[in-house]
């Protein structure tokens, strides 16, 4: 069976566990990388990758044969084992259940990989929520924040 041709970018977005600032500058940059390695494993393509204290983003090129749930599944359950296994915390690390995910154009994918480098810019001048708020909104979607 042929291969069908297709390019599918997805953005995920996905907080800490109860979204707590735990991220710390260097188990940023080392799961920055061990995002990239696992993705590659598994056959996706990692355009960029970044977080901050209390989330992360992706921007990946997924194969059709995959789907946006197993792809977030994976990187987050995976991400959160090894970072237990290498005791970057005292206590239990953890992901928050909730995810969010974008398709993203060709014609806005460079955008959205310097959007994904400026997550330190970002962030001091917004929060995670009003973040998630105004991405929503740039999607035509509402956001109801977890909770309320």
């Amino acid at each position: 069976m042929k291969t069908p041709n297709s390019r599918i970018y997805l953005h995920y977005i996905w907080p800490t566990r109860k979204q707590q600032k735990i991220l710390t500058g260097r188990v940023i940059e080392y799961l920055k990388r061990h995002i990239r390695e696992n993705a590659i494993r598994n056959q996706l393509l990692v355009l960029e990758v970044n977080g901050v204290t209390d989330h992360f983003h992706l921007f990946v090129e997924i194969p059709p044969s995959k789907s946006a749930a197993e792809i977030i599944n994976l990187i987050k359950g995976e991400s959160s084992h090894w970072i237990n296994s290498n005791d970057f915390f005292s206590q239990k690390f953890s992901w928050e259940n909730e995810y969010h995910v974008f398709s993203v154009s060709e014609s806005v994918k460079e955008k959205t990989i310097l959007y994904i480098r400026d997550q330190l810019l970002i962030h001091q001048k917004m929060s995670y929520q009003e973040e998630m708020k105004a991405l929503y909104q740039r999607h035509g979607l509402v956001y109801e924040p977890k909770g309320l």
